[in-house]
C-alpha cells in the first residue's frame, strides 16, 4: 500500500521533480563555461581543472536545488486537495498516517538526492585534486553550506505547513519561497529598531532562526494534517 502511495505522490510532484533535475545539473554547464574561460583551465593539470569545475558546479548545484525542495514541500499535500483526489483517498484503506508518511518519504528522498549528489561530486573533486580542496578558494566568499541548509530547511518547513493547510499549491509554494525573506526582513527591522542582533552576530542569528522556524513549521504542518477533519 505504501508503495502505491509513494508512486501517487511522485506523479503529483512531476513538475517540481523535472524542474529539480534541471536545477541540479544545469549549474555544471554554467561551471564549464566559466571555468574553461579562466587561466586556471589552461595552466592547471587536467585533474586539477576538472576538480575545480566539479567543486564549483556542485556548490551552485546544491544552492540552485533548494527552491526545488521548497516547491515539492509546497506541492505535495495541497495538490491532492486542488484536484480533489484527497476526497477520494479518504474513502480508501490507507490511514492518515500512511498518507503523510508517503509524502514525507518523497520529500526526504528529494533532500537525500540533492545533498547526496553534492557530497558525491565534491568527493570526486577532492579525489581528483589529490586531497586538496581545489575549489575552496573560489567559494570562500560564498554562503557556507550549513547556512544554505538552514535557508532550505526554513523554506521546506514553511511549504510543508502551508501545503497541509492550503487548498491550492500556489500559495503554499509562494510561502515557502517567502519565509526566508520574511525572516530576513523581520531581523533587519529588529536590528534597526533595537540595535540587536549586532553586526558580528547577524548571520548566525538569522540562520539559527531559519533552522528553528523550519522545524517548528514542519511539526505544525504535520500535527495539523493528522488532526484535520477534512481530507
Amino acid at each position: 500500500m505504501l508503495k502505491a502511495l509513494i508512486r501517487k505522490d511522485l506523479r503529483l510532484c512531476r513538475l517540481p521533480i523535472v524542474t529539480g533535475v534541471v536545477l541540479l545539473l544545469g549549474p555544471f554547464a554554467m561551471a564549464v563555461v566559466i571555468v574553461s574561460n579562466m587561466p586556471l583551465w589552461t595552466e592547471a593539470t587536467p585533474a586539477s581543472a576538472w576538480a575545480v569545475l566539479l567543486g564549483i558546479g556542485s556548490y551552485f548545484s546544491v544552492m540552485c536545488s533548494q527552491p526545488t525542495l521548497a516547491m515539492i514541500s509546497g506541492n505535495i499535500i495541497a495538490a491532492e486537495r486542488s484536484d480533489r483526489s484527497a476526497e477520494f483517498l479518504a474513502y480508501l484503506p490507507p490511514s492518515r498516517v500512511q498518507v503523510l508518511l508517503s509524502k514525507f518519504i518523497v520529500l526526504a528522498a528529494a533532500v537525500v538526492v540533492v545533498w547526496g549528489f553534492h557530497f558525491g561530486v565534491s568527493f570526486i573533486a577532492y579525489w581528483l585534486a589529490g586531497g586538496v580542496q581545489a575549489a575552496e578558494t573560489m567559494t570562500t566568499d560564498l554562503v557556507p553550506l550549513r547556512y544554505l541548509a538552514a535557508i532550505g530547511f526554513a523554506a521546506v518547513g514553511s511549504g510543508w505547513c502551508a501545503s497541509a493547510m492550503s487548498e491550492n499549491t500556489g500559495p503554499a509554494v509562494a510561502l515557502a519561497f517567502a519565509t526566508p525573506l520574511v525572516l530576513l526582513g523581520v531581523l533587519a527591522l529588529t536590528q534597526y529598531l533595537t540595535g540587536w542582533p549586532y553586526s558580528l552576530d547577524y548571520a548566525k542569528v538569522y540562520f539559527s532562526a531559519c533552522a528553528v522556524c523550519g522545524a517548528v513549521l514542519f511539526m505544525s504542518g504535520t500535527v495539523y494534517f493528522l488532526r484535520r477533519i477534512q481530507p
